[in-house]
């Protein structure tokens, strides 16, 4: 007989996955690293799950269990230098046909969507191809993982397709919009997508239904994001505004402008700030809530170093006790920044796409990955990881 069983570490949404793990003492969770490398991955992502147990080390810790702890602290000062000199190794992947549109990623995995009309499913670790998704009659505009093995992808016929990556098999076709939808944000409760309708609409999980339906844009929306407190959401639209929204009652609480006539693009809102980019600036707010006044923003910094449009912006966090988030853009100049919110200037450029620049349309970024996706039809992976950076 067939024995059948779920890894349900993987499957988890994250921030549960953590909290079951930090019951784990510190020779269990060196254990679980070595498990498979999904559960390495996973555990190594999460800086607190350290930190809490090592507090409560035993003296009779096993010399595998501190060698493990002393691996992990000599990795993460490592990444940490690779992002501040600028240290990657290049992974490009070669899959889709014409040009590729959106990116995102988890712990293992990432997808990216083309105007061929295919998602394609990648290692993270290697750029090997995995699974190839094929439903959408248009081109996939926004892809975003619901789990590490559940996926939920936008497209130009106004669908939101949910798949099995691992099966390749469409489990849902969720249709209300009434044009394409530009973009796609998740968390553990909702799903938010916007639409060229000029509406976004926030998707209850798990069971994927209508919660409610975002108006007041006056046109496309091309980026939406939600806080990691689930309490807001962002819009961010081609009427130059990005509207900030309460997940308590539905309803607008803050308006922000652009301040040319550039529509607004992206924008990113994690660690309780807010970035939106629109022509070659980019704006970064910090965000407060209390209860006297729902969304109280302050203005951090506003740039324009990009030489073209910017696409793509995302706010994270190296280590999960880093006072400050980065920020990452990439867009039509085929160059990739970085800022640490300090300095106005960046930290520092890449430029990923060798000689023949090429307009950059999406980027994701975790603490050792920065993944941009192509007009050229490539997926470029900057591996900034200590596995081939080794003194």
């Amino acid at each position: 007989m067939q024995r059948r069983y779920r890894d349900f570490i993987s499957l988890l949404p994250r921030n549960i996955t953590f909290q079951i793990l930090r019951y784990l003492t510190l020779p269990e969770l060196s254990r679980s690293r070595r498990v498979c490398k999904t559960w390495k991955s996973i555990i190594d992502q999460e800086r607190d799950l350290w930190k809490s147990v090592i507090k409560s080390k035993s003296p009779h810790t096993s010399d595998k269990t501190q060698t493990d702890w002393d691996h992990f602290q000599k990795e993460r000062l490592a990444i940490k230098r690779n992002w501040s000199t600028g240290t990657a190794e290049l992974i490009i992947c070669e899959g889709h046909t014409e040009r590729v549109l959106c990116v995102c990623g988890n712990t293992t995995h990432i997808a990216t969507g083309g105007l061929d009309r295919k998602i394609n499913i990648w290692i993270l670790n290697n750029g090997t191809l995995y699974q190839t998704l094929v439903g959408h009659t248009k081109g996939v505009w926004s892809v975003k993982f619901l789990s590490s093995a559940i996926l939920i992808s936008g497209s130009y016929e106004g669908t939101i397709k949910i798949w099995n990556i691992n099966t390749g098999i469409c489990l849902r076709t969720l249709i209300s919009h009434k044009g394409p939808v530009w973009s796609l944000a998740c968390s553990d409760m909702f799903c938010l997508s916007g639409s060229q309708d000029r509406t976004a609409r926030l998707w209850l999980l798990p069971k994927c239904e209508l919660h409610a339906t975002l108006a007041g844009h006056t046109s496309s929306i091309f980026g939406v994001d939600l806080n990691q407190e689930q309490n807001l959401c962002a819009t961010a639209s081609a009427d130059r505004t990005v509207r900030i929204w309460s997940l308590t009652n539905n309803r607008c609480v803050k308006i922000l402008h652009a301040s040319t006539d550039d529509y607004i693009m992206s924008l990113t809102f994690q660690h309780g700030f807010i970035a939106y980019a629109f022509g070659v600036h980019i704006i970064i707010y910090r965000v407060n809530v209390t209860e006297l006044r729902p969304c109280h923003v302050q203005k951090v910094m506003e740039t324009q170093e990009h030489r073209g449009r910017i696409e793509s912006v995302q706010l994270l966090k190296l280590n999960d006790d880093d006072k400050l988030p980065l920020l990452v853009s990439a867009g039509h100049d085929g160059l990739i920044k970085y800022w640490d919110l300090v300095n106005i200037a960046s930290q520092h450029t890449y430029n990923a796409q060798a000689e023949d620049l090429s307009k950059i349309n999406c980027l994701y970024a975790d603490r050792t990955h920065i993944v941009t996706v192509s007009d050229d039809t490539l997926v470029k992976i900057l591996d900034l990881s200590n596995r081939t950076h080794n003194n």
